[in-house]
């Protein structure tokens, strides 16, 4: 299991997030880029891989969601979970990003 994800130099100057916010937005942009295409391991995996309760995963899973740098885009109705996408630099900004 991949526990790594990185952190790209636009996500700290662009997005102006804590450092616990700019953690779970690189975790859900690793599964939504590099993975399946979205984030649907659950508040429990973030917590627990950043140390962090859960109640305070969902309050910033609510601020990322709010500020649209991820999208909610499914609700599992058996277990409750919450599968997320993260928007991409381009999405966020609408920039394009160019060779130079």
């Amino acid at each position: 299991m991949n526990e790594s994800f990185k952190i790209f130099g636009w996500m700290t100057t662009d997005l102006k997030l804590s450092s616990n916010e700019l953690l779970v937005y690189a975790i859900i942009f690793r599964d939504t880029v590099e993975g399946n295409g979205s984030f649907d391991k659950g508040s429990g995996y973030i917590a627990n891989l950043l140390n962090l309760s859960r109640p305070y995963v969902f309050t910033i899973l609510k601020k990322l969601t709010e500020r649209g740098y991820i999208e909610r885009i499914a609700k599992s109705e058996k277990t409750s979970a919450v599968t997320f996408k993260a928007k991409t630099y381009q999405q966020i900004t609408n920039k394009e990003t160019t060779n130079e």
